[in-house]
Formats: structure tokens, sequence, C-alpha cells
């Protein structure tokens, strides 16, 4: 096994083929060509009398849920109200003015039905609610962020028992809403609805509806005479530059995932594997792994099962995948990050230690705290705006415990310091992970004091990172009282206050799709992103005057009960962009940022937790896979070693003393037109390189899928403005070298 986006295409036949490099083309020049889009010559379009061979140019989701009936589309629900998606995307102008969609439920169906019509490029939309009590309610948005249901209305019934809904845009920036010929609303302003280019029908349902017909039709004098064309200016920096984070770009090391630990014992692959961790243009990386530090020792790869064996051991270190596990020293960790050139962030265990003399692990403090709710994991109750997940004080846990072997883990910790400053090697020295699901915070602090005074003994100027986080995002009573230990224990010059946060935890609506996906990231990083200020006024209040905040770890999702594992979505188009969305205003508001996790064994190993796929049966060379979402962010990583001088959710620009590097995305479904101007590019150009300067991109079929086709295409740069076509559902990238 390869690329598994090769191997997809290797299990094609010869006719199959060909049209998968025709669907291609049309995915990279969309303009021309749109499937069942008739010419702009004759803007209307209508869809009825369905039958199996065609549905009219309406796609509906899941497919099976759908079928022909007398002539009409039919969409059936169960009992547990299927969600079932129906659109249809106007490429091409002249986009519709007029369109209207007619169903017919059935007498037992509930739920309800939602009709949308939106401007792919500024998301605002119109959207219309039909409900099985007859009652209908509209709303609207300029931005894709959703406003409730506004104005109930019941509306007349058709001799037929049909619904006819219909949207008329009557002035430019206005609609006009209807249900079976009675107005809902006269006159919805919506300014930036310019190019309505998706009818969408959304519906929650059980029993089933029957679409009768749909049409649309563009009235010329409502239709925006220049469509899809944005325009950037961005002025170049005349002297040195400013990176935007240096430190954003960390990864967190598992030491068992095969993907990383194979390479301890096998050259090539550790070659091959630094090589692909290059590519990403790290800054950092944290072992042995979050929780995984306590179960955690370098001595022996014989720690694993002792450590097993242990009174109230965690699942993952006793479960069936335990067996799966391949050990990996701390040696092998510090190579890898003097080869790369990054810090390393190295979390001390100083609640367990093994004894290789007895082959045993022992407790090095009574762990006198856990989680209330022992179901959830530590990540998910960083989530968490309740009490209902938080942690509670407990009796001491004395089973396992011998704290006499605190002076053999302090002497162990004291000599990696001084291994870590032969190598030359920067390191973060972070104690534990997620400490308030196992200490007290005296407790916590006590045994943070003991490896502090150790490490400090060889390397004085060691920085370290200490646990910040509350139980939940509004009780920080843990980390206020962690904050005064410090400072009451001479350790007020603490470098980093580790916190951890998953955009999940800020909402931001449905992750269905991969539509829906991009606009959550957005959203919820909208909600959280002024949060952590609090964190920065109580550390201030506290003493800790001069501690940064750091993400050791951060995602845009979190696995458990509240996350959403297995592909597409998992590392689809729509999740590539949102998390490259937010990415330029989240970087200024961290030090280190850690992106859990690094790695993982097979492709659709089952997490979003993985930047890399480790595919072991494959061939030397293409044993390591980036997946659409790592390829992004290789790029965005990219953007903060350099001074940024524009970011939206579309375009930015980064500055380095040697180049430039622009990036643009597209998340709708219709080509976009940019036009980036960069004022100061005079005589900066390196001579004889900018004629070979090209854009690369990657494209995909759809927001929800990890599928994609990549392409080159050469820049057009005329008068300092950069001109690029977006294909629909793309990511493109280039860079400029600079004198």
């Amino acid at each position: 096994m390869i690329d598994p986006y090769f191997m997809i295409y290797k299990r094609m036949n010869h006719s199959i083929r060909h049209l998968f490099f025709f669907c291609c083309w049309l995915l990279i020049f969309p303009a021309p060509f749109s499937i069942a889009q008739k010419s702009p010559d004759d803007p209307t379009w209508e869809a009825k009398n369905f039958d199996n061979r065609d549905q009219g140019g309406l796609a509906v989701r899941p497919r099976d849920r759908s079928e022909v009936v007398d002539g009409r589309l039919r969409i059936s629900g169960n009992e547990k109200k299927t969600n079932v998606g129906v659109e249809r995307l106007f490429n091409v102008p002249p986009y519709p003015t007029d369109l209207e969609v007619v169903i017919q439920p059935s007498p037992d169906w509930d739920g309800r039905i939602m009709l949308r019509v939106e401007d792919l490029a500024s998301h605002a939309y119109v959207a219309i609610l039909i409900r099985p009590s007859k009652e209908y309610a509209w709303t609207s948005g300029d931005d894709g962020r959703w406003n409730d249901w506004k104005r109930y209305i019941k509306a007349p019934i058709s001799s037929d028992a049909t619904v006819r809904v219909q949207f008329v845009k009557t002035t430019p920036e206005s609609f006009r809403l209807l249900v079976n010929g009675q107005t809902l609303a006269g006159n919805v302003p919506v300014k930036n609805l310019n190019s309505v280019n998706k009818l969408s029908l959304t519906a929650g349902i059980s029993g089933h509806f029957d679409i009768v017909s749909a049409r649309a039709s563009s009235d010329a004098p409502l239709t925006p005479k220049v469509s899809n064309l944005k325009r950037v200016g961005v002025d170049l920096v005349p002297g040195a530059v400013r990176a935007a984070n240096p430190n954003a770009n960390g990864y967190q090391i598992a030491y068992f995932e095969r993907g990383y630990s194979d390479g301890m014992t096998d050259p090539a692959r550790r070659a091959e594997l630094v090589s692909t961790l290059r590519s990403l243009n790290p800054s950092s990386l944290r072992f042995p792994g979050g929780s995984w530090v306590y179960w955690y020792s370098d001595i022996s790869p014989k720690s694993i099962a002792a450590f097993a064996k242990m009174d109230k051991a965690p699942y993952f270190a006793r479960g069936p995948r335990a067996a799966e596990y391949r050990w990996s020293n701390d040696d092998y960790f510090l190579g890898i990050c003097k080869e790369l050139g990054v810090t390393a962030i190295y979390q001390l265990n100083i609640g367990t230690w093994y004894d290789a003399a007895t082959d045993r692990a022992y407790k090095l403090a009574p762990f006198d705290r856990r989680v209330k709710d022992s179901s959830l994991s530590a990540e998910q109750i960083a989530q968490s705006l309740d009490g209902g997940a938080d942690a509670i004080d407990i009796a001491p846990e004395m089973k396992d415990v011998d704290a006499s072997f605190m002076s053999a883990a302090t002497a162990h910790a004291a000599r990696l310091a001084l291994k870590a400053r032969a190598l030359g090697i920067d390191v973060l020295w972070e104690f534990g992970n997620e400490d308030r699901s196992k200490f007290r915070p005296a407790t916590y602090v006590r045994q943070c004091r003991s490896f502090y005074d150790a490490i400090r003994a060889v390397t004085p100027d060691a920085r370290f990172a200490f646990c910040a986080d509350g139980d939940t995002w509004r009780d920080h009573s843990w980390a206020d009282a962690v904050f005064a230990e410090l400072v009451k224990n001479g350790m007020g010059d603490m470098a980093e206050a580790s916190t951890h946060m998953y955009l999940t935890g800020g909402g931001g609506g449905p992750r269905d799709t991969g539509e829906n996906l991009y606009k959550a990231t957005i959203a919820a990083w909208g909600n959280l992103r002024q949060m952590h200020n609090s964190w920065r006024r109580r550390l201030a209040e506290a003493g800790l005057v001069n501690t940064r905040l750091s993400l050791t770890e951060y995602n845009i999702t979190q696995g458990g009960k509240r996350g959403i594992t297995g592909i597409p979505l998992e590392h689809s188009m729509g999740r590539a962009l949102g998390e490259a969305a937010v990415w330029p205003e989240l970087i200024t508001r961290f030090n280190h940022i850690v992106f859990h996790d690094l790695i993982r064994n097979g492709y659709g190993h089952g997490t979003w937790f993985a930047r890399i796929y480790y595919m072991a049966d494959n061939p030397e060379g293409h044993r390591y896979v980036l997946p659409l979402d790592g390829k992004v962010m290789a790029v965005m990583h990219r953007h903060a070693t350099g001074q940024i001088l524009h970011a939206d959710h579309a375009v930015v620009v980064s500055q380095r003393p040697d180049s430039l590097l622009v990036s643009v995305a597209n998340e709708s479904g219709v080509g976009q037109t940019h036009e980036i101007r960069l004022n100061g590019l005079e005589g900066r150009l390196r001579s004889g390189d900018a004629e070979t300067v090209r854009w690369k991109t990657l494209a995909a079929p759809s927001l929800g899928t990890p599928e994609h086709v990549e392409f080159g295409s050469a820049a057009t740069l005329a008068q300092n403005t950069l001109t690029v076509r977006a294909p629909g559902y793309s990511f493109s990238h280039l860079t400029l070298p600079l004198n």
C-alpha cells in the first residue's frame, strides 16, 4: 500500500480514470462548465418529472434517503428523525433572483425542513422553516452567523396539500419570502447576498416528503455586474521583519506510537520521519505525550507492563491496544529535536516511578484528587463550562506509594537536563499534565519543587511550565491555588503557564458536514478568543508577572463523547480550511502552541489527533503520509515564522527577510478571483526568479472529503499586483523571492 489517494486511482478501470481526470479538470476550471447547468444565455433552471437517472441537478446526501416515486423526488427519514440534505449549486453567472421549491410532506411526517439560499463567498443567507403544525418562520444573516427564527405564521393550505416556498430578490440587497403565495416577509435586507449560488434544503425528519418541483430564474437588473472578484492591498515591510510567533508550530509525540518509536531501531524509518516532520516546519516537540507522562519511563521497555499493573492505572495504560505499543527512550527524542533544531517540551513525571531492580512501578506521592466523572477524559473536562465534569479532593490513595524513590526520580531528571545541555538543545521542562485530576494544589507544587531544584542545580537558567487549567473553563479555583502555592514556594519565575484548548469546547454549531465543520471552527474560535484574558490577569495578580501563556495541547476538536471521529470529515477540506482560517489570529494570543497529536498508525486510524499517518507496510519512502489538513497547515506554519502583513479567512500574506508567502483559501464551491496588490514590491523581486514562481494548489470535490488533487499554475504578476483564480474548495500558495 502506497499513498491511499494513489491506491484509489490504481483501483479505477481505464474508463473511470478518464472520468476522474475530466472531473478534476472541471474542478480546476469551473467557470466554463457546470454539470446540469444551462447556458448563461438561458438562466432558467427547472427540475420536475424526476426519474432515477436524473434528479434534475439536485444532490442528495445521504443518497440512500432518496428515491423517485411517480415523477417526484421522495426524501425519507425514520423514527430517529434522519438528517438529510439536498442542494443545488449555481456555478456561473447570471445568478438566480427568483427561486421556488414545491414540496409535499407525508401526513405522518415530523421534524423540521429548512430551505435556504446563500452566497458562498460572503456566507450571507436567507432561510425559511417548515414545521408539521403548518407553521412557517424565516431568518437571515450577512456573514454566515446563525440568527434566531423570526415571525412564525400559518400560511394557507393549498388544495393539493403541497407547500410552495419562494425567494424573490426585490432589490440588489433585499428579498421577499412567500409560502403558498402569502408573504412571510416583505423586505428582508441582506446586503451581502450579492450572488445566490446555492439553494439548499436541510431536513431532520421522520416520515417522508416529496420534492414536486424546483426552479430558478434570473432578472438581469438585479444581478451584480461584477461578481467573485476580491481585492486586497498589502504594504511590505521596508526593514527588518518580526516573526508572528516562532513558537507556534509545536507537535505532541506519544512515545509508543509505532510511527515514532519504530524509528528508534530502524535508521531508514527515522530518516523518513524526520524528513516528513521537517516538511511541517515544526518549532517544538512535546514528549512523552499528554497524560502518558504518568505512565512512562525511559529506563526500560519493561516499564510498560509494570505501569499497567498499578492501582488505578487508566484504561489506556492497560487496554487491549497496549500490545501494539513500542517503547522509546529519551535519547531518541532528544536526538530528533537536535536534528530538527526545535525546542524540546519535556514533560516531567512528577507522580510515578519505575524501579528496574524490583520491576515495579510506584507512586511518588499519594494521588489526592480525581475526576468526579471517571468516564470523562481529561481533555473533555477542560472543555466544560459547568461543574458537572469537575475534579474533587479525595482521601490520599496510599496503595503503590513509595516516596523514597523521589531522590532517584529527581536525580534522573538532573541527568537528563545535563544531557540536553551537552547536546545544545533548548528545553522547556513541563511539570506533569492536567494535574488537577491527580493532585491538590499544595501536593502538586510540592512535587514540582523537588524537580525544579534538581534541574536548576545543574542548569541554572532552566525554563519551566506548570499546569494552569482550572477544573472547567469557569471554575479556576484549582489553578488560582496553584498560582499562590508557586509564589509561596519561591517559584515565581515560571516561564510558561500551560493550558489546553480544543475548539469544540467553544460550540459553534454542528460539525456533521464539511461546510458546517468549517463554519463551526471559525465560530468556536470567535467564542473563545477572549477567554484566556482572565488567565493573564489572574497570573499577574498572583505575582507571576513574567509568565507567558502557552497551549501545550491544541486541536480543533477533542475525542470522546463530545468529539467527532472517523473519516472522511476528520481530514476533510472543511476541517483544513477552518483550521487555517483561525490560525493567523490564534498564534498571536499564546507563546508555545502544541498540536495534539503528531502521528497515528495507519490510514484512517481513527482520530483527529494526527497530522501524519504512518503506513508501516508501505515501501521505503512512502511510509509517512500527510493528509490534506497536514499539507495546508504546513503552509500556515510558515506564515507563523514570518511577519503577517494581511490575514483574512481567504488571503494571508507574510514576509520573511528573503521572501513573501501568499496563500489563498476558497471554502465555497464557486471559483473566486483575487487581486493582491503588493505595495513596496518595486525593485525587491530577486532578478531572474520571478518568472519561475508558480502557484501550488490543493483542490477537493467538496468540503466534506479529504480526497484532493494537487497541481501547479503560473503566477500572474503585473504592476505589483498578483491575480489568482482560486478554484472551488481549494487552498493555493506561492512564494515570491526577495532581494
